[in-house]
């Protein structure tokens, strides 16, 4: 088939000319005269769900076409396609079959945009809602091999793409033909945006997502690719990637990408394997099959610059991260700032095989390798503002050995600044592999850092280290050349290395088990004029010349809910010269103790717990028993110097109570409750007096139901709960009246009882009339009364 489309202008001559030839295709793009020029882009409709009968030119909703190629055959530069949810293969089947030739592609030209998502009736893109109407481009059954075809400035965006699998593909006519499982580049220059993608489950021999290009990626996810040989997401290109995932992508060799150069922030890498040819974690009698790097290997000079990013439970042959067949220190370059390495393997360094490493306020903790080192064979690193722990050789505890080794043909030079080790053995400096091994403490104008170095880090080389630094080992009372060694039975630096993530599970939070400790040598000990530059713009202020403004936090990709909200900034102390933490964290972590004197009062957070200083958090008190004795007084700290409280007292109405503290030191902090001297019911008592010293109830004036109120019932030195019924029948039957009903008793409204007389009058004692009646109180087993009549 072949196909011809020319668009002209007095300045500009495009054309695409495709040539299918057999189970492939020639693509060839023709530029002349500058750029693509669209003179009336358009929106074209497509919707898998179209009625057979309906006329299908895409220019509505209602006229959509039932199958995306009619409309990418339609297409021209500048337009937009709208996909309505679905699944689509690239053939035009009338039965829907999935069965397509590997050769069929979705072709996209060049300068046109595939927006999925959409129900099929909306107005707006912005209405599309890619996680509610997946829309889902699909090799089929018999795996396309190459599921997109792109040309130059192509976008695709809310789409799921899917089974593509170039492994098999001829390669005779087309360069990289079996390469790009996913998206195949008309030419390796070609620039695409994807953004709110899926790519899954692609397959090819280099490259499973694609080869080459330069690529802007935003909030999208690569999981389950594959490449047979290198590269289990990309071979190649250019990658600017904000906001994305890469789960369990695989290759023989860079589980993610192969050379190229990448650029990514705030993004995960988690779970991506580079294991060799059997993909197997298969390491017996200590060899390996030669993958490398879990996420990045390549032959010569390829980069990765990370921001704000997580490299997790990564695996590889060599290097768990990134390295390289050679462990020359220009075989690669990774610039790393707040980045967090946790929990990534490798049969030789978890973490990297030589390069140049860059990092800036970074936490490497629990990675490993079977033999050499849990995180670097050879390289050279240059670390500021970072911790390490728990790194080692050996996947159980203790570690049997070390972080960093000489690479075997290139020795391990490292640069550490303001950082902090309490790794076991960090790197053994052995003058009998290579006298020329280097460890720098210095700033660029040689000035010396400090450090934070446990002892037991370098306890194998203990008389070399000491000779590097030209001092003893004094058990870090003092430090040595500004480097601070802690005694080898000195406690963990940190505030809980057992829960290094602390109890939210959320890395870079105020309850990260990483933070200093309490009273920790290396609190305030760096010189805010020593801090580096916020290059990457951390705080999101537009200000990339001023000194990093704070701590480590990491925000995780897709998912703004998990986002951190906690930053310390940096340099807080406020005596002489600001001085900032050692290692990534700002902020010693101290023991905060947050308890009640009110037993039926819940209080968060509760019991004692790490706390950041300098940390203002919210104190809140609930009161569970709202007829409880006690009544809520204040939040007090035992020692009034160790904080402050900030801001007013909050009350809910509901019996919550909340106020900020923010610590200095560590204190106990108490709610504290005092004797409600309210009287609610109105019965003469106060709460407190009728909870704790008689037992009745605040909210019922007569707690025992026989009519006398409680206070009276007191004051008469009876028991409020219990029932006098008998003493009021017991007055009534003594009682005598020379007329049948005419007295009566009932209790009165403040808790006497009433009594009325109604006397009769007469002058013979024959007939009587009604005289005057008569009303008295008296308290129940008051004293005798004794009454008399007086007539004039």
């Amino acid at each position: 088939m072949f196909s011809l489309r020319v668009h002209c202008s007095f300045r500009n001559l495009w054309f695409l000319w495709v040539n299918h030839l057999g189970r492939g295709f020639v693509a060839v793009v023709l530029s002349l005269s500058g750029a693509f020029t669209q003179l009336s882009a358009a929106t074209i409709y497509v919707n898998a769900d179209q009625a057979g009968e309906a006329e299908q030119d895409g220019t509505s909703w209602e006229r959509a076409y039932k199958y995306l190629n009619s409309a990418l055959q339609a297409a021209e530069a500048g337009d937009e396609v709208w996909i309505a949810r679905g699944r689509y293969y690239p053939l035009n089947a009338a039965d829907g079959s999935n069965s397509v030739d590997p050769a069929n592609t979705f072709m996209v030209p060049s300068a046109v945009a595939l927006y999925g998502g959409f129900v099929g009736n909306e107005s707006s893109r912005d209405a599309a809602n890619p996680d509610s109407n997946p829309t889902i481009l699909d090799g089929g059954l018999d795996r396309a091999y190459h599921v997109v075809t792109a040309g130059d400035n192509v976008t695709l965006s809310g789409l799921i793409i899917r089974n593509g699998d170039a492994r098999e593909a001829p390669t005779g006519e087309i360069p990289d033909n079996n390469s790009s499982g996913a998206i195949f580049l008309t030419a390796p220059d070609n620039a695409l945006t994807l953004e709110t993608m899926i790519l899954e489950n692609n397959r090819a021999r280099d490259g499973a997502v694609s080869k080459g290009g330069h690529w802007t990626v935003e909030n999208s996810v690569f999981r389950d690719n594959d490449a047979s040989n290198l590269g289990g997401v990309a071979h190649g290109g250019t990658w600017q990637v904000v906001g994305s995932l890469f789960l369990r992508n695989s290759a023989n060799s860079a589980g993610v990408f192969f050379d190229g150069e990448w650029t990514v922030r705030d993004s995960v890498f988690r779970d991506n394997t580079a294991l060799g040819p059997d993909r197997v974690l298969n390491w017996p009698d200590e060899t390996a099959n030669r993958g490398g790097g879990g996420v990045a290997s390549g032959l010569f000079g390829y980069s990765l610059t990370a921001i704000n990013t997580e490299f997790s439970g990564n695996f590889a042959d060599l290097s768990g991260v990134a390295g390289s067949f050679s462990d020359a220190f220009d075989a690669y370059t990774v610039n790393c700032t707040n980045c967090l390495f946790e929990n990534n393997a490798a049969f030789e360094g978890g973490v990297s095989r030589g390069g140049t490493w860059n990092i800036v306020q970074s936490v490497f903790i629990d990675n490993d390798a079977i033999t050499k080192a849990g995180v670097a064979v050879g390289g050279k690193w240059t670390v500021e503002l970072s911790t390490f722990a728990k790194n080692g050789v050996g996947f159980n505890e203790p570690r049997r050995g070390r972080t960093a080794v000489n690479g075997p043909s290139t020795p391990a030079q490292w640069t550490i600044r303001d950082s902090v080790f309490a790794d076991e053995d960090f790197v053994p400096i052995n003058p009998a592999l290579d006298p020329a091994y280097h460890l720098d403490i210095t700033y660029p104008d040689g000035a010396v850092s400090y450090n934070l170095l446990s002892k037991e880090s370098f306890a194998a080389n203990e008389d070399a280290l000491a000779s590097l630094l030209a001092a003893a080992w004094n058990g870090g009372e003092t430090p040595i050349n500004g480097t601070f060694l802690l005694a080898e039975s000195a406690d963990s630096p940190f505030a809980d290395e057992t829960d290094p993530v602390g109890p939210d599970g959320i890395w870079g939070t105020a309850d990260d088990g990483l933070r200093l400790r309490e009273n920790s040598p290396a609190a305030n000990l760096g010189n805010a004029a020593r801090l580096p530059l916020d290059v990457f713009d951390l705080d999101g202020d537009n200000d990339r010349s001023e000194a990093l403004p704070i701590d480590f936090s990491i925000i995780r990709a897709l998912s703004s809910e998990q986002a951190t909200s906690f930053n310390r900034p940096r340099a807080l102390s406020s005596e002489g010269p600001a001085k900032y933490e050692l290692g990534a964290y700002e902020g010693t972590a101290i023991t905060l103790s947050v308890t009640t004197n009110l037993e039926s009062a819940s209080i968060t957070p509760s019991g004692s717990i790490p706390w950041a200083q300098f940390y203002l958090r919210e104190i809140a008190v609930t009161n569970n028993a709202p007829s409880d004795a006690m009544a809520f007084s204040a939040f007090t700290a035992a020692d009034p110097d160790a904080g402050n409280f900030f801001g007013p007292l909050s009350d809910d109405g509901n019996g919550r109570y909340s106020r900020f503290y923010l610590p200095t030191a560590s204190t106990t902090l108490t709610a504290e409750y005092i004797p409600d001297t309210n009287d609610d019911d109105g019965d003469g008592l106060t709460n407190y007096d009728e909870i704790v010293l008689y037992g009745s109830d605040p909210q019922n004036a007569d707690s025992s139901g026989d009519g006398i109120a409680d206070g009276t019932a007191v004051e008469a030195g009876l028991d409020p709960t219990q029932s006098y019924d008998a003493i009021v029948n017991d007055i009534q039957n003594k009682m005598v009246d020379l007329r049948a009903g005419s007295k009566r008793i009932t209790p009165g409204d403040n808790g006497k009882l009433r009594i009325e007389l109604q006397l009769e009058r007469s002058r013979d004692l024959q007939s009587w009339t009604d005289g005057p009646n008569i009303i008295h109180e008296v308290t129940p087993d008051g004293p005798a009364e004794f009454y008399r009549l007086r007539l004039e």
